[in-house]
């Protein structure tokens, strides 16, 4: 009577956190020597759902023959979402101990709709606050002004809560225009997330 032993399986790494529209990473393996080549079966679940959203991308896998979970996730709401994948080894037929991986995904960076102003020459604008509807981990923002003649830098010096009031500026004889976009970023558990620039 020949015994197998039970089937073990380790993921690397143990847990992961990434952006909206990237691909998981986690390797599996095991230190059980059976006769049977080991496989891999998982089930998914969404463990924690974001604020306004969902999760997809994530599936099943019950055929046994991958080693790697390799899944694109999307996070459509505004605040981090989780996915657990429940893994089960197998010696053959006979199933070891299953283990849970947490994969966290970030939302993209977002940042709330900001007026236009029209301001006169010598006068001050408006001070813009920046705000996002995201409501977990740290959105931070820059800005780029492709036409500093207006009195405004040409971009912020690092990380940018808003854009303060300034002297309005206009040396010609007709109206001038600086575009100013602004891109946020998404941060949390390590890694940062470029949203869509307004």
């Amino acid at each position: 009577v020949k015994v197998e032993p039970n089937a073990t399986v380790s993921a690397t790494p143990a847990s992961q956190v990434i952006c909206t529209g990237s691909s998981t990473s986690i390797n599996l393996s095991s230190v059980t020597v059976g006769t049977s080549p080991i496989t891999y079966q998982w089930t998914t679940s969404i463990l924690t759902a974001p604020n306004g959203g969902t999760i997809t991308g994530f599936s099943n896998n019950t055929t046994g023959n991958l080693s790697v979970i390799s899944q694109i996730l999307q996070n459509t709401g505004t605040s981090i979402g989780v996915v657990r994948y429940t893994i089960t080894p197998f010696n053959g037929l006979c199933a070891g101990n299953p283990i849970n991986v947490d994969v966290t995904v970030n939302p993209q960076g977002r940042i709330s709709a900001i007026n236009n102003q029209t301001v006169c020459n010598g006068n001050q604008s408006t001070s813009i606050v920046f705000a996002t509807a995201n409501t977990t981990g740290t959105t931070t923002y820059t800005w780029t002004n492709n036409n500093p003649a207006i009195g405004l830098a040409a971009s912020s010096s690092g990380n940018a809560t808003g854009i303060l009031n300034f002297a309005a500026q206009n040396t010609t004889n007709a109206p001038i225009t600086g575009t100013i976009t602004v891109t946020p970023t998404f941060t949390n558990g390590g890694i940062s997330c470029v949203g869509a620039p307004i």
